[in-house]
């Protein structure tokens, strides 16, 4: 159940506005679209890429903490508000 927990978490930091922001560090675009997205990795992919790079791993250790403690708090993640860079 934990690692559930974790990759549903992975999801959400994946689809952060600093990850699609960071996006372009990380992947290079298709020449034509594939399913209707030029995107080559998946949310989960940044996600992981923003934890191993040096640059971002700060930031995305601070959103995975904040990301925690709603859950922890039971507030949820609906009402998330968006983490700049």
């Amino acid at each position: 159940m934990g690692f559930a927990l974790a990759h549903l978490i992975l999801l959400l930091l994946g689809q952060d506005p600093l990850a699609e922001k960071l996006r372009p560090f990380f992947e290079q675009p298709r020449r034509r679209d594939r399913q209707g997205t030029p995107k080559i990795l998946s949310v989960l992919s940044i996600a992981l890429y923003l934890f191993s790079d040096p640059r971002w791993e700060q930031r995305a250790r601070k959103r995975w903490m904040h990301i925690l403690s709603r859950l922890v708090a039971g507030r949820g993640i609906a009402t998330l508000s968006p983490f700049s860079p």
